[in-house]
């Protein structure tokens, strides 16, 4: 469910910090890591469900 769309992509997550616009910038880097440590918990929460085989259907096999 989480998702980054970064407008003036130009202006932030530079190598040089003097390329950046600092609010800009900072806000991404703090989304960006809350947005991973979502995704982690995605995937330890999955692993039960991919454990289960109930993922795993020979006639639904493709997704949709």
């Amino acid at each position: 469910p989480e998702q980054l769309i970064i407008r003036n992509v130009e202006k932030v997550l530079n190598k040089n910090n003097a390329d950046n616009d600092t609010a800009a910038d900072k806000y991404f880097r703090e989304r960006i890591d809350f947005a991973l440590g979502v995704l982690g918990e995605y995937t330890s929460a999955l692993k039960q469900m991919r454990k289960s085989k109930i993922l795993h259907n020979d006639k639904f096999s493709n997704g949709m």
